[in-house]
């Protein structure tokens, strides 16, 4: 990912597809994904990664960069969610709809980089455990270096 100054690797399992939003492949709505992306923070920001793929049991994820925004600055959702601290960011797992979502957010580049993780309303909500499989295995193990958990 290319954010301002800085290049950003996230990684992924081999058969996801790097693209742009696909909304053929995409579990939520333009509108769905617009109300979750108001949920926290009202700034502008661009699209910088989307990931997908056709199998019903692995996630969509979503890039943004909010260029000059502070983690202080992103409020939490006014819903139920769980908080995730990181040490260097937060995240958010909470149920939008019928979508559990996981909801991350990291300083880089002089701005915040936010990652949204989808999980499959037909797949995920029945089995919950396959989705927290996939947020434990693609954010903390494959990406540790951004999403490193804190230690409470």
């Amino acid at each position: 990912m290319d954010l301002k100054k800085e290049k950003v690797d996230f990684k992924a399992y081999n058969d996801y597809y790097f693209d742009t939003i696909n909304l053929s492949a995409v579990y939520l709505s333009k509108k769905e994904l617009n109300q979750i992306k108001k949920l926290t923070v009202k700034s502008r920001n661009s699209q910088v990664l989307f990931l997908h793929n056709f199998s019903p049991f692995y996630l969509n994820i979503v890039g943004f960069y909010y260029p000059d925004l502070y983690l202080n600055e992103i409020h939490p959702p006014k819903i139920q969610t769980l908080t995730q601290s990181l040490t260097n960011g937060f995240g958010y797992h909470y149920q939008f709809n019928d979508n559990l979502i996981s909801d991350f957010y990291v300083p880089k580049s002089n701005g915040i980089l936010r990652i949204i993780a989808i999980g499959n309303p037909k797949k995920h909500l029945n089995n919950v455990e396959s989705f927290w499989k996939e947020i434990d295995y693609v954010f903390y193990v494959l990406n540790f270096e951004l999403f490193k958990l804190k230690n409470n």
